[in-house]
């Protein structure tokens, strides 16, 4: 399966910035149709389709695609619905370095921002961006997360 140019892999990253919510639901497992839409519209395919998938197997079938072949595209198949980040791992951005490419277009925290100046729509946003600094962190690191002193 052909994998994105860095252009492509740009513009997945952007597509997927572009809308609050998206890396929660592919880290939840889920890809949403919109995203797959909006993807397609920035010239990035991410669904693949017939043309796109080939197979090659050592057996003696002439049916392409073979029995074993047609097994791992099943495999394959389920993987991919299981977890979003499979599919773009074989479009050639996984799910670390979506994350990095997120991460580092996140903007950087505004110097003179008090979180306790009594806006409290600012603390909110302050408190779950902090948080989930946090978490960026923990996952980053050695080990299952510890998320209980996040709450």
């Amino acid at each position: 399966m052909p994998v994105l140019d860095d252009a492509g892999a740009e513009a997945l990253v952007e597509t997927v910035a572009a809308q609050a919510g998206r890396v929660g639901a592919l880290l939840a497992g889920d890809l949403p149709h919109e995203l797959v839409e909006h993807a397609e519209e920035a010239g990035v395919e991410l669904l693949p389709y017939g043309g796109e998938l080939a197979t090659t197997c050592t057996c003696e079938g002439w049916v392409d695609p073979c029995v074993h072949a047609l097994a791992v595209l099943h495999q394959l198949t389920w993987l991919m619905e299981a977890d979003p980040f499979v599919l773009l791992h074989l479009r050639g951005t996984g799910r670390e370095e979506l994350l990095a490419r997120l991460h580092a277009r996140a903007p950087a925290p505004s110097a003179g921002v008090d979180p306790e100046d009594g806006d409290d729509d600012l603390t909110t946003a302050y408190d779950a961006a902090e948080r989930a600094a946090r978490l960026l962190e923990l996952l980053e690191g050695d080990g299952p997360p510890d998320i209980d002193h996040l709450l």
